[in-house]
């Protein structure tokens, strides 16, 4: 870890494991998380949302780990893009309108 590519590496590691335990959070218990005062899940479909936030928060450590040392993960870096990806998709799937709503 040298510089600045490795210090936004680990920063995005830990940015993105906070993101997977609060994706955990909500897919596991099927609710907001406490200290999560932004309502935009709809109720009933917090753990949908929450399984997208763990698909995105492995992305982001993938991301990170391949910043802190580029050499040793350099296909990292795609597998988290795509994970990002995913996520992304997974979220607009599940939370498109709906035609009764």
């Amino acid at each position: 870890m040298s510089g600045l590519p490795g210090a936004v590496g680990l920063l995005l590691l830990l940015v993105a494991a906070m993101v997977i335990v609060q994706g955990a959070w909500m897919a596991f218990r099927g609710k907001r998380p406490p200290w999560m005062r932004y309502q935009y899940p709809p109720a009933g479909r917090e753990r949908w949302f929450g399984a997208a936030l763990m698909v995105i928060g492995v992305g982001g450590v993938l991301q990170g780990a391949s910043h802190i040392d580029a050499a040793a993960f350099s296909s990292l870096g795609i597998v988290g893009i795509g994970l990002f990806l995913v996520g992304g998709l997974f979220v607009i799937v599940v939370f498109r309108p709906r035609p009764s709503e």
